[in-house]
């Protein structure tokens, strides 16, 4: 079950819905800025959210991979570092 709110901030469901939908409005249309400005009014209000940032260590084990003798190998007179599965790292 939904935990409902132990008190009401407006007096009808119309009500909130008018008040969210002026909000929507005179937020920005783009949304990395939309997105910028929500999370500063919940950081301001309190309210916890995740981070949208990738991971450095997934960023870093993929490289580790990559580095791995048995994935890749030099070439003989080459610069380049040919990797079995097309992808190359100079």
């Amino acid at each position: 079950m939904s935990q409902q709110p132990t008190f009401r901030a407006y007096s009808s469901p119309q009500a909130l819905g008018k008040a969210v939908r002026k909000v929507k409005k005179s937020l920005p249309s783009s949304p990395r800025i939309k997105q910028s400005v929500m999370e500063k009014l919940a950081s301001h209000i309190g309210l916890l959210i995740p981070s949208t940032k990738p991971q450095k260590k997934n960023g870093l084990s993929v490289k580790a991979f990559y580095y791995r003798d048995d994935v890749s190998r030099q070439l003989p007179g080459k610069k380049r570092c040919k990797v079995h599965s097309k992808y190359r790292d100079q």
